[in-house]
């Protein structure tokens, strides 16, 4: 697959933690932004910790400036709703003004603030956002697509057609169940694709949560 690389200026502080210990990451619109003035093409943000099990259907984001993913089961508790109503792990815009305009001011509020990339969204869309149904919405003169989470940005590692393997870099144990699970996506493509599609139409094993 073809790729390219692209340098962007950011903040030192990217890395910062904020007051509930997650990372600021106040790069990520600085560098969408980049990305859409300089390519004039939309943007799939994908984040570095997900991993692909299948083929992603354009026609899911056609029509809609702005889709995002609602925080699925697994990211329900208090601790991770105090870090936004959804997940910015998984993000498509639009190449258009409205976009490029909203884009900027998601930078202008993560730079103002010490808050997350993904705290910040969340806030800026909040309140014209019904983060508990799936589907087009309007908000801020933009069309507003929320994906379901469990196919589009799946933390639970069960039935996405995107993996989110979140912590991999802070646990070990993540950390070995992310390489087999690459090993096996690497060698088994196809098979892997085949077992993780009749799963999640089936629901044979997916995340229940506990207490």
């Amino acid at each position: 697959m073809a790729s390219a690389q692209y340098k962007a200026r950011v903040s030192p502080t990217y890395k910062s933690l904020d007051c509930h210990n997650n990372i600021i990451a106040n790069h990520k619109p600085s560098c969408i932004l980049d990305f859409l003035d300089r390519t004039g093409a939309p943007c799939l943000c994908i984040d570095a910790d997900c991993l692909l099990t299948g083929r992603i259907d354009l026609a899911v984001f056609e029509g809609a400036d702005l889709c995002i993913t609602p925080r699925g089961v697994r990211e329900s508790k208090a601790h991770h709703l105090r870090n936004g109503l959804l997940n910015s792990g998984v993000v498509f815009f639009a190449n258009n003004e409205r976009v490029r305009s909203f884009v900027a001011e998601w930078h202008e509020a993560c730079m103002a603030s010490a808050v997350s990339d993904q705290k910040a969204l969340s806030d800026l869309l909040e309140g014209g956002i019904d983060f508990s149904r799936l589907g087009d919405q309007s908000c801020r003169g933009m069309t507003v697509r929320l994906l379901d989470p469990e196919v589009y940005n799946d933390t639970t590692c069960r039935t996405g057609i995107i993996f989110h393997c979140k912590s991999v870099g802070r646990l070990a144990r993540k950390y070995v169940a992310y390489r087999l699970l690459l090993l096996w996506l690497k060698y088994m493509p196809r098979f892997a694709s085949y077992v993780i599609g009749l799963n999640r139409r089936y629901r044979w094993i997916v995340y229940r949560q506990r207490g």
